[in-house]
């Protein structure tokens, strides 16, 4: 009887997601990743998350997810002993940052993210923010 219950309420929440899968069949999200959902200690969020990717995915949705990783940075950077420094409430980064931040978000978390969605059977495209953005050092 619970099977069926279950049931009828996924069914219930497709129905009613029909016309925004109609709407938006095609569209670009953009969505962010990061904070409470990337430093949750239960599995099962990250699951969830990973599951919705997948679903919009399959509904002709295309998913691009932008991820944080300033907390996993900071705590690489205590690792090696190097002192995270701000001005202003914004992290400055010399050569030596930079290379752990390169390491960490482009390194780990940009792997973490891409494999629970690649887990649930959805192709995974992964592109270092490096090869997006250029920047140059404010004097």
């Amino acid at each position: 009887m619970l099977e069926v219950e279950e049931s009828k309420r996924k069914a219930s929440i497709l129905v009613e997601a029909l016309p925004y899968v109609r709407r938006f069949r095609g569209a670009i999200f953009v969505i962010k990743y990061g904070g409470s959902f990337m430093d949750s200690p239960d599995p099962e969020v990250r699951s969830r998350v990973a599951q919705d990717l997948v679903f919009l995915n399959f509904v002709g949705i295309k998913v691009v997810v932008v991820h944080g990783g300033g907390k996993a940075v900071t705590r690489a950077l205590v690792e090696k002993g190097i002192e995270a420094k701000f001005i202003d409430g914004l992290r400055v980064t010399d050569k030596q940052s930079i290379d752990v931040v390169d390491e960490v978000l482009n390194g780990s978390v940009n792997q973490e993210v891409a494999s629970f969605v690649s887990n649930y059977d959805c192709k995974v495209q992964r592109i270092p923010g490096k090869d997006i953005l250029s920047c140059t050092k404010l004097s």
